[in-house]
């Protein structure tokens, strides 16, 4: 098991597998490095976007910021939680959901999860052979 907030540096191909059970499957997220093969685990997501890191600093003009270096922050304020609850028709509440960025080498990828299931991701480096 890595520590919550580190993700080897490398360059990363992802693949997904979304749970779309809240109370028995595990979405997992695979992150295949030149280097590092890492296994994503975590709970039924209401969101999800894997987008390229260039693409994303051009789309969102983003300049340099501490927190976009972290390779996985918790964002306090997110407009994908707006967006999340406003296609739900509002049966959502801000307060209920979290947004999580994790930001590789090449890739960005956004999580928005039920607040209460933070402490269930999981973050394991696989050995590659």
């Amino acid at each position: 098991m890595l520590e919550w907030k580190s993700v080897p540096e490398d360059e990363y191909e992802a693949s997904a597998a979304f749970s779309e059970n809240s109370h028995y499957e595990i979405s997992t997220m695979t992150l295949k490095g030149k280097k590092h093969l890492i296994r994503l685990k975590f709970p039924f997501c209401h969101f999800y976007q894997i987008t390229d890191r260039g693409i994303f600093n051009a789309l969102h003009k983003i300049p340099r910021s501490p927190v976009l270096e972290s390779p996985i922050c918790k964002l306090e304020t997110s407009s994908l939680i707006t967006e999340v609850i406003h296609r739900a028709g509002g049966v959502l509440a801000e307060v209920d959901l979290v947004h999580f960025r994790i930001c590789a080498k090449n890739l960005v990828f956004d999580l928005v999860l039920y607040k209460n299931q933070e402490s269930d991701i999981r973050i394991e480096e696989v050995e590659q052979k």
